[in-house]
């Protein structure tokens, strides 16, 4: 949605309402950088995805607030170029089937659903057990 339609959106709220709302949006993020930066010291902070330009006053918790050229579109970036992956999970006895060849024919499920969702057949790995 292009920012001039958000606008008039939040047109349609109380002027009250939404400066509540980013006061709690900024309180949020200020609490949440606390907890990751090292020291305690103010750090730069890079903001990216759609939700970037709700952040519309600095934060206290950042030194330098930087936002990308393209910022708005990280997220979708980051979902073209991540894996696939693919999950299965099944109840077996292992008094029909050993827990060794269980596990092999559910990561089999699992392995074929990243496949059939787009991975490459001849580049898969699984995660332990």
């Amino acid at each position: 949605m292009p920012l001039s339609a958000t606008k008039v959106r939040l047109r349609t709220f109380a002027p009250e309402t939404i400066r509540n709302a980013q006061a709690t949006l900024h309180a949020m993020l200020d609490s949440n950088i606390d907890m990751m930066k090292p020291g305690g010291k103010p750090m730069p902070v890079i903001l990216v995805g759609g939700g970037a330009v709700l952040v519309t006053d600095g934060l206290q918790a950042a030194s330098n607030i930087h936002r990308p050229e393209h910022a708005g579109v990280a997220n979708a970036i980051g979902a073209a170029i991540a894996q696939i992956g693919g999950e299965a999970e099944q109840m077996v006895s292992y008094r029909t089937l050993p827990r060794g060849e269980a596990i092999k024919q559910v990561t089999q499920i699992a392995v074929q659903r990243a496949i059939d969702a787009g991975a490459d057949a001849n580049d898969t790995a699984h995660r332990g057990h």
